[in-house]
């Protein structure tokens, strides 16, 4: 609107020169006026495209507004019934909260969903039922970063914003979060490891290791194929500096768990199914 105001002023300022002086004067100013209104001339005055910067705050801003209309309607309207949520998680969210970490953790269960959990919890106030709500949904928000990162790099920005709507509206997704269930972290972490393997980079992928190895007990043995296969690439193509970063993400994942299972059993191991298989090396 404003660039419309401008042109429109410019243009009538210059035919009524044009009346008052004649023809010679009229030559000049059509060549001003054609100036100002090409390309060149209305620069700074016709709005920019999106910048990558604004589509970034886009992508949080639509990531955020989910986080808070779902936990609001699952606080609300959903209260958690199953129970692997009742028995296990929101358990110990409550005993993160209270600081006895005794009954915080199991070394069956991975650390990072409770961590999150017990941290919402502590922060806000809410039970462990509703705050295991809140960090799935929390996961469930931040795989639309990396995935519409990932989509876009593939098949373009609207398939992109497509595949993001499609995840925050997955009945899957969404019956995992209404009930609390740690399983959402897992498309956080292969969002991270698509985007990580798509771009090459070492951060991306040592987020989605470090993701998956504290999340499940399972996590470790596939995180470890996964990062063997990663440098063989990287020495193989003689990448060098995409080596550190996944390999210090899963020796960090790795030793977070083993620790814990550690406090638990006696054992540094990153599970304790591992325990009978190493038994008799124990």
């Amino acid at each position: 609107m404003l660039s419309y105001i401008l042109r429109d002023g410019i243009i009538k300022e210059d035919m009524r020169k044009d009346f008052q002086t004649g023809s010679g004067y009229a030559h000049a100013t059509s060549v001003r006026r054609d100036a100002l209104l090409s390309e060149k001339g209305m620069k700074g005055i016709v709005p920019p495209p999106p910048t990558e910067r604004g589509r970034e705050l886009k992508l949080w801003g639509l990531a955020a507004l989910y986080v808070l209309v779902a936990s609001v309607l699952c606080i609300v309207c959903y209260p958690v019934t199953i129970s692997d949520t009742m028995a296990r998680y929101a358990p110990m969210a409550d005993a993160f909260a209270r600081g006895d970490w005794h009954y915080a953790f199991h070394p069956r269960f991975g650390v990072l969903f409770q961590v999150v959990a017990g941290a919402v919890a502590w922060l806000t106030g809410l039970s462990g039922a509703q705050a295991v709500q809140v960090a799935s949904i929390l996961f469930v928000a931040l795989a639309a970063v990396p995935l519409w990162h990932l989509v876009r790099d593939i098949f373009g920005e609207k398939a992109a914003w497509g595949a993001v709507a499609l995840l925050l509206v997955s009945d899957d997704f969404t019956r995992y979060a209404m009930d609390g269930l740690r399983d959402t972290g897992k498309c956080l972490a292969f969002a991270l490891l698509g985007l990580g393997a798509v771009r090459r980079s070492g951060l991306w992928f040592g987020l989605g290791l470090f993701v998956l190895i504290a999340l499940v007990s399972y996590g470790f043995a596939v995180a470890s194929v996964l990062v063997f296969g990663w440098c063989v690439w990287a020495l193989w193509t003689r990448r060098f500096g995409a080596l550190p970063l996944p390999v210090l993400a899963w020796a960090l994942g790795t030793l977070a768990v083993s620790f814990m299972v550690h406090a638990y059993t006696g054992h540094w191991l990153p599970a304790p199914h591992y325990i009978d298989l190493l038994g008799r090396w124990l």
